[in-house]
């Protein structure tokens, strides 16, 4: 954990893998306010592959996280609960198939990000449009890594 005290604003996510190792879940203890993490295994048969770009964002990271200020859509939020819900408790549960199949339905970052070209020269409709087709043909799952224009396929 303290190794996050060296990251501007305290991103704890940012460094709690390379000091832990697996998959870390990190929340803030409603009774404390302490930051807890729990760490998992990642699946031994889930492949991870980065695919690095050279594409511009628009005002760089902050650029990208000043897009994330306006609010949520009710429907949106509940949807994306369930799917980080779902997609940890694939994770966790060793089902591959179950996590490749939830991880791209980011409904917050991506949606706004992509139309805003921070990752390409495509909108999201685009993105997601990709992301099905490597999904049904290949069983491929495609996300954006940070703020991007990096991409993760699983």
């Amino acid at each position: 954990m303290y190794a996050g005290y060296g990251e501007p604003n305290f991103h704890l996510d940012n460094v709690a893998a390379s000091v832990r190792g697996g998959l870390n879940l990190i929340s803030h203890s409603p009774a404390s306010f302490e930051p807890m993490i729990d760490t998992y295994d990642i699946p031994e048969n889930l492949g991870l592959l980065l695919g690095l770009s050279d594409h511009q964002k628009i005002n760089g990271t902050e650029g990208m996280r000043q897009l994330l200020t306006e609010p949520i859509e009710r429907e949106d939020f509940v949807n994306q609960g369930g799917l980080i819900a779902s997609t940890i408790a694939a994770l966790v549960s060793d089902n591959v198939d179950g996590v490749l199949e939830r991880i791209w339905g980011d409904r917050f970052h991506e949606v706004r990000r992509a139309d805003a070209k921070g990752y390409g020269n495509f909108t999201f409709e685009e993105f997601q449009e990709l992301r099905r087709y490597l999904f049904k043909r290949e069983r491929v799952a495609m996300v954006v890594s940070g703020a991007g224009p990096n991409m993760l396929f699983l």
